[in-house]
């Protein structure tokens, strides 16, 4: 029995429903592969990847950059000198060259140039100055808001307390309300003194110390501003 040609391409129905089933998946893995090979180049293309090698490139060279600097910053002919700002300048070197600075006489300026002493430690030891009626001694600048021992060890060698440079008021004349406001003197202190300056008029200041709430270290710190007038 001989066979035409078109019975080469003669199926069984099953047959060409396998067939066909094969030809529709190799199209779709083959639609598959392009697709994915289209998407991966057009993420390079808005990402950037695909210009990977000009950036290493500029970064390499940025890099060698920032070591030529340090190197250069590292050399000690090429150490450029910390310059300090005028004021803070003149704190360590002008000042230190001038004559102490009174205490007491200092105006606003003179002490916002001594180091460590900027505009608002100033106005604190001018507040605290005027309520003292003046220093008698460098320590007492500890007393005064934001200076501590350590602020204090840099700047003493700049100042100096004057003689009699401290305002002293008279103990028989001062009134109540006046003594009250020095910082040294609480209410049951002054009430004290003026019980006993009713029995009659001070001729010491010694006399102070036989209040039941004076001691040594209370009269030592409130003597400096207290005078008697004799007569």
């Amino acid at each position: 029995m001989s066979l035409r040609f078109r019975d080469y391409f003669y199926f069984h129905p099953k047959e060409r429903t396998a067939l066909v089933f094969l030809l529709m998946l190799n199209c779709t893995l083959f639609a598959l592969r392009e697709g994915i090979e289209y998407y991966s180049l057009n993420i390079e293309e808005h990402s950037g990847l695909a210009e990977f090698p000009s950036f290493e490139h500029d970064m390499e060279a940025s890099f060698s950059k920032l070591q030529e600097k340090s190197t250069l910053s590292d050399s000690p002919d090429k150490v450029e000198p910390i310059v300090l700002k005028k004021p803070l300048a003149r704190q360590w070197t002008e000042v230190k060259d001038k004559a102490k600075i009174g205490l007491n006489n200092a105006d606003r300026e003179e002490l916002e140039e001594l180091p460590l002493i900027g505009p608002s430690r100033a106005s604190e030891i001018l507040k605290y100055r005027e309520l003292l009626g003046g220093f008698y001694r460098l320590e007492q600048l500890l007393e005064v808001y934001t200076i501590d021992s350590s602020v204090y060890s840099v700047v003493h060698p700049f100042l100096e307390v004057r003689d009699s440079s401290w305002r002293k008021v008279n103990i028989d004349e001062v009134e109540f309300k006046s003594l009250l406001k020095h910082p040294y003197f609480d209410y049951p202190l002054v009430k004290s003194i003026f019980q006993l300056r009713d029995k009659g008029r001070l001729e010491s200041l010694s006399q102070l110390k036989t209040l039941d709430l004076m001691n040594d270290s209370i009269y030592v710190k409130i003597e400096p501003y207290l005078f008697i007038e004799k007569p």
